[in-house]
């Protein structure tokens, strides 16, 4: 039998990483910042990072294309450059103290706001 060992192959770049995902349409290995609203990519040896949401919980790729992402209370449609195409809405009935918007998506000069570095989507 083989023996695999396993090599870090980037620094610390993830506060709360989960759920690295391969697909065919991506460039490279995908997975989230969830805490940061971010989806993270390695592919040529750079990591790109895109904002999509307040929270990024998970996502997977959509079988016409894009991805669906659970966010804080809501999945979000995204395209496949992770902009937002729609909302499908909120997935829990009762709000919780503190909590973002139910679209997921930072209000404009809140904590979680993108920063000038980050894109953010546009659902309507």
């Amino acid at each position: 039998m083989r023996e695999l060992t396993a090599e870090p192959v980037t620094g610390p770049v993830a506060h709360h990483g989960e759920g690295p995902v391969r697909h065919p349409s991506y460039a490279g290995v995908r997975w989230g910042d969830m805490l940061a609203g971010d989806i993270l990519e390695l592919a040529g040896g750079e990591v790109r990072r895109t904002h999509v949401a307040a929270v990024a919980a998970a996502f997977r790729p959509r079988r016409g294309g894009g991805t669906v992402l659970a966010g804080e209370r809501s999945l979000l449609l995204l395209d496949d450059d992770l902009r937002c195409e729609r909302d499908l809405g909120p997935v829990a009935s009762r709000p919780t103290a503190g909590s973002t918007p139910a679209s997921g998506c930072p209000s404009p000069g809140s904590p979680r706001a993108p920063s000038a570095a980050r894109t953010s989507p546009r659902c309507t």
